[in-house]
Order: structure tokens, then sequence, then C-alpha cells
């Protein structure tokens, strides 16, 4: 809903040329009340971060499991130590030349990175005591700490050529190096496992937020993408919404439609050909199939 209504909004605005301050004084005082606080408690809240964790949640019925909100807490630890980091590479200048840092600056700064990794690894010390689940701790380390710190590292500009007086492209090597892992990963991640954990991970927690932050300020664009994005994850949820609360409407699926969504999700089922097994064609009669049972299970019979 967010994502929908703030194509919403940012399209008002443009059409009206008017002040996002001006449009909230139009609102009644209950709902500007209602939209300060929510945005005070959201402000930099990751949306496809939150289905990503809530929404197969929400499908299994385990909301109030613990292990459901640790993924959250190690992502914040990982952006501390992130944020320590970057103010160590604040310390250098932006030309090629390393400005010399001060020992007792480095001290300090060795010391809160030491506290932000103690805090880490209590944190995955507490995981492996309680024996709880720790599947997502790997997505969010990609997003948290492995993502931005290859953008921290790499901040050097890097512009593409002119098109008509206008750069192709006008970013830094660190970006470009986060689209490259990122297209890596979905290759990789959907080759070896399909449409499992690592790859939805890749896709709603860094995918569709690099892509979603090229179109913040264009609302047609937005909203053409949240639609789009919400199409292709339509059949796969309605297919776990089914299986889950009304499994006997499955039959109704078209065979052709379900093999597509495997063929898509890089998922074989695994169901035995028992055609196979009796070692008789798929057109074999019933009389045929029943001849060769009962002949294997003689043969077979652990009694004999």
């Amino acid at each position: 809903f967010f994502p929908v209504s703030s194509c919403v909004w940012f399209s008002i605005w443009n059409n009206a040329k008017m002040d996002p301050e001006e449009i909230l004084a139009m609102l009644p005082p209950w709902a500007q009340r209602g939209f300060s606080v929510f945005s005070h408690y959201t402000r930099g809240t990751n949306w496809f971060r939150m289905m990503f964790v809530f929404l197969p949640a929400i499908i299994r019925g385990d909301l109030a499991s613990v292990t459901l909100y640790l993924p959250f807490f190690f992502g914040y630890f990982l952006k501390r130590s992130v944020e320590q980091w970057q103010d160590l590479f604040s310390m250098k200048d932006n030309i090629n030349v390393n400005m010399k840092i001060m020992r007792e600056d480095y001290i300090k700064w060795a010391n809160k990175m030491s506290f932000e990794l103690l805090l880490i690894i209590t944190f995955l010390a507490f995981c492996w005591y309680m024996q709880t689940e720790t599947r997502f701790l790997c997505n969010f380390f990609l997003s948290s700490f492995v993502v931005p710190m290859i953008r921290c590292c790499f901040p050097q500009k890097c512009r593409g050529p002119l098109n008509k007086g206008h750069r192709l492209w006008d970013t830094t090597w660190g970006d470009c190096l986060v689209h490259v892992f990122i297209f890596v990963g979905l290759s990789f991640s959907w080759t070896i496992q399909g449409m499992d954990q690592l790859f939805l991970g890749f896709l709603f927690l860094l995918a569709i937020p690099t892509i979603q932050d090229r179109f913040w300020t264009k609302p047609a664009q937005h909203a053409i993408l949240l639609f789009v994005i919400l199409g292709l994850c339509l059949p796969f949820f309605s297919l776990g919404i089914t299986s889950k609360f009304f499994p006997a409407y499955l039959d109704y699926f078209p065979r052709q439609y379900l093999a597509g969504l495997c063929w898509l999700a890089n998922a074989t089922p695994h169901v035995k050909d028992y055609y196979s097994v009796l070692g008789v064609s798929h057109d074999a009669d019933a009389k045929t199939i029943k001849r060769v049972f009962r002949e294997m299970s003689v043969t077979l019979h652990p009694d004999k």
C-alpha cells in the first residue's frame, strides 16, 4: 500500500506544482498528525525488505515467532559497523592521497569497531545457543554489510559517454560493482537453488530497491515498476495462499500453469514417475499395469 500511495503522492505534487508541505496543510488535522507519526517512525524503511520477511510469515501464520524479528537486529548491528568504516574513510581526502590519521583518532575508531564486532559476535552466539532459525541472516548480511561496504570502498566517479550533451550514466564505481554483484548473485542463486531464500533475498533486498531508487522522482515509471513487480509475484503468492489455506482447490490450477511456474522458478517437483518404476509406457492400459505390478510384487517380496 505505501509504495503505491507514495506514487500517488508524487503524482499529485508534480501535477499540482505544489510544495509537499502545502499539500499536507490541505489535509484534516487528524490526517496531518497521523502522517507525521507515520513518517517519523518509518523514515528510511525498506518496504521490500519488510515484505521479504513478513509476507511468508503471514502465509505460514507464525507472526508471533521471535526468530522472525532477529534479522532486523542483525541488520541494525551490521549497519552500525558499516557506519564505523564510513567514519574511517571520511578521515581521508577525496583525491588519491590518504591523509595521515592521528594515532588517538585511530585508537578511538578501533575501540568503537571492536565494540560493534563484539555485538555482532554476541548476537550470533545467542542465535546459535537458542538454536533459532538463521536462514534470513545471510541475506541481511549481504544487503546490510557487503553492499554498503562496496559503495564505501569505491567512491570514485564513473561517468558514461555523452549522448546529446548528457551522460548516459553518472554514478560511482561502487554502484557499478554493486549492480554487477546483484546480477551475478541473482543468476548464480537461480541456477543453483532456483527461487529459494537466497534468490528472493537478492531480489527483494537488493535488486528491487536499487532499481526503485532510480524512479523515486518519476511517479509514472515508479508506478509501472511496482505493478510489474506485484504482477510477477502474484502467481506465486496465490499458489502459496492456496496450498496453505485451501489445498483442496489446488486441483483447479491448470497443469500447464503449474509447469510454467516451476520452469520460471527453476524448481523441478520431486515426484516419482511410477510408469518408469514399473517399466511400462505412459499409454499402457490398466490390464498391463496390473499384470506387471503382480509380477514385480512376487519378485521383490521381502519374504521370498
